[in-house]
């Protein structure tokens, strides 16, 4: 009789342990789906596109090319081979793009400090960078990108 007490015991905690581990996931998935959604809402409060694209601080004014992806050339570090990546992919789903290892950047008047400091947050931000009509994007993926380019 004590072994059948016991063994019922256990299956009781075993049953317990499993609900509360069920419950914490379902809790941490609800989080991290909220998470998502608040870092979304503020991109777009921010100004971003949907896909992540900012527009290119004013004063300065943004490459001409219509999709530049920044990166240094030849390059076999993570950022490289990224970039690398980008310009296969879009050029494979015929999407032209320039790639390039520098930018010359110009203003139309002389910046304030905190329209300095947006532009540095982009230039320093993780390779490579990427801008679509007028608007930036660290570290974009290609659906990001594409999606960006075709307006969607």
């Amino acid at each position: 009789m004590e072994t059948l007490l016991k063994t019922i015991v256990i299956i009781i905690v075993a049953f317990l342990a499993v609900r509360f581990m069920s419950a914490h996931r379902r809790v941490t998935a609800d989080s991290a789906r909220a998470q998502a959604a608040a870092v979304a809402a503020a991109k777009i409060a921010a100004g971003a596109s949907p896909n992540g694209f900012y527009p290119f601080p004013a004063p300065f004014t943004p490459p001409s090319d219509r999709l530049l992806i920044l990166a240094p050339p030849n390059c076999p570090s993570a950022e490289g081979r990224r970039a690398d990546a980008l310009v296969r992919g879009l050029n494979n789903d015929g999407i032209r793009c320039t790639r390039s290892g520098n930018i010359s950047i110009k203003a139309t008047q002389m910046p304030t400090a905190e329209e300095q400091a947006r532009l540095d947050e982009f230039m320093r931000g993780p390779l490579p960078i990427v801008f679509v009509n007028g608007r930036v994007s660290n570290n974009p993926t290609i659906d990001e990108i594409e999606a960006e380019v075709r307006g969607r």
